[in-house]
């Protein structure tokens, strides 16, 4: 519920998560979920890959912000 923000349609996006706890949006790149498929078939597999790993960075440190609180 907290991560809800008010919301009932389900979790949060990671962008309104990371902004809300001061960590940088790993969703400010060259590949986003909405053209995934189209970097794919454009063979932009290392952008696919960065796109992933700020992902991961992100989450880790969310965790890493909750569990300090």
């Amino acid at each position: 519920e907290m991560w809800n923000f008010g919301s009932y349609k389900g979790l949060s996006s990671l962008h309104l998560v990371t902004s809300v706890m001061g960590i940088e949006s790993p969703k400010e790149s060259e590949v986003t979920g909405e053209n995934m498929h189209e970097s794919w078939y454009d063979n932009k597999k290392t952008a696919i890959i960065n796109y992933c790993e700020k992902d991961v960075s992100s989450l880790i440190k969310i965790i890493k912000k909750v569990k300090s609180l």
